[in-house]
């Protein structure tokens, strides 16, 4: 082989190796043993347990384990931490690490933020306030995230933005930039609405998709983006969904004549979607914000070796979801 064509494979094999070049997962693969049982969503036992394992074991050599519980797949699972350590070695020990929405996550490299739960089990896979978490309200006005300027590595959000407003969202981004060092990473996971709805959209242009297939696709994909539709009758949001021609911004704006508070955080029902957010509004929210850069991602495709543990990170919902990493 010519020396030429020895430098064009070394630089494809270069290439590869980005996050952005599609791939198979094999090289995130975390020694683990998963076990599946209906139980580990429902038990509020199970956290304690979670938690004991992360803050006494993680450390042990050689044999330490971490501990993850997925309640959006059943799942319980448990991974090598020696593994898992190396995925943190460029960084200081001082690093600080930030997980906002956390509901079960648990890390002891990691900072949990969340809403105070409202339901005994959230309040359970949270833990105790201010020892397993810090409570925090991200739609609070003149919001104050409680971290010096310039000092957080990595911050971790998923499935906690379409939860806010945009104007609240906004506002979270721009203290994300106050805290985040340069080159600092944002890892956002959303409801890939965009697609729910473009699927919906292809059901109904068939003349020979039965109609009840087409109300079920277009509820589920509504609904996803804005709660509220709940309240509404299927024929309704159906109507809604075809004169709008499937457009999001469409659609929010028939709701909004219909429910005034749409788009408006409700502290007694935090889990309501409110707001839609795709690739073309983060761009102009980082824009607005003073980020650098922002990435469209895959599942456990990523620029910060910690997110590479997927045992631990993109867990939920991700037949659901878009990724996105965001450069300060």
């Amino acid at each position: 082989m010519s020396g030429s064509n020895k430098s064009e494979v070394k630089n494809k094999s270069k290439l590869q190796e980005s996050p952005l070049y599609s791939k198979s997962l094999r090289k995130n693969t975390t020694k683990s043993l998963t076990i599946t049982s209906g139980f580990v969503s429902k038990s509020t036992l199970l956290p304690k347990i979670i938690k004991f394992i992360n803050k006494y074991l993680y450390n042990l050599p050689v044999f330490g384990i971490g501990a993850v519980l997925d309640r959006y797949t059943n799942n319980f699972t448990i991974y090598s931490s020696s593994e898992d350590k190396k995925r943190y070695l460029e960084y200081d020990e001082s690093a600080i690490f930030a997980n906002f929405g956390c509901g079960a996550f648990s890390h002891n490299k990691w900072q949990n933020f969340d809403y105070p739960g409202i339901s005994k089990y959230y309040k359970a896979i949270l833990g105790k306030p201010y020892k397993d978490y810090t409570p925090i309200n991200l739609t609070k006005e003149n919001l104050k995230i409680p971290f010096n300027d310039n000092s957080v590595d990595l911050i971790y959000l998923s499935h906690v933005f379409e939860h806010l407003g945009e104007g609240p969202g906004i506002k979270l981004f721009e203290e994300f930039h106050r805290i985040l060092k340069t080159n600092g990473i944002v890892r956002i996971a959303i409801p890939f609405v965009d697609r729910l709805i473009f699927n919906s959209s292809i059901l109904n242009k068939q003349e020979n998709i039965p109609e009840i297939e087409k109300v079920s696709s277009t509820i589920s994909s509504v609904t996803e983006a804005f709660a509220d539709a709940n309240n509404l009758d299927s024929n309704e949001i159906l109507k809604i969904a075809r004169e709008s021609n499937f457009d999001l911004k469409d659609i929010e704006t028939q709701l909004k004549k219909k429910f005034t508070n749409l788009l408006v955080f409700d502290p007694g029902n935090p889990d309501r979607h409110i707001v839609y957010w795709n690739e073309l509004k983060l761009i102009e929210l980082v824009k607005k914000t003073g980020f650098k850069k922002i990435y469209p991602l895959l599942k456990g495709h990523t620029f910060a070796k910690p997110f590479e543990n997927i045992s631990l990170f993109d867990n939920t919902e991700p037949h659901l979801s878009i990724y996105f990493e965001i450069v300060k």
